[in-house]
């Protein structure tokens, strides 16, 4: 999936376990209770370009620092614009 262009793709729910998305376009793509924790390469650029939830599941390194639009929270749950 890398620089795979993934936009507004309905992603929902889907597992990304070893997914490597680098440059991957993210615009738009559903990704709504996801599960990124296994995914490499995603970068906090394409989750804010993405839509997700407080169901998305995102690497650890995602989630530090505080929410703001479609990133995710500290707690490393992500919240809906």
């Amino acid at each position: 999936m890398k620089g795979a262009n993934l936009s507004h793709a309905h992603l929902e729910h889907a597992f990304f376990f070893e997914a490597h998305l680098e440059d991957a376009v993210l615009r738009g793509t559903h990704l709504e209770g996801a599960n990124l924790l296994g995914a490499h390469g995603i970068t906090r650029e394409q989750l804010d370009s993405a839509i997700i939830d407080g169901e998305t599941r995102l690497p650890a390194y995602l989630t530090t620092g505080g929410p703001q639009g479609n990133n995710p929270t500290a707690s490393g749950e992500a919240r809906e614009a």
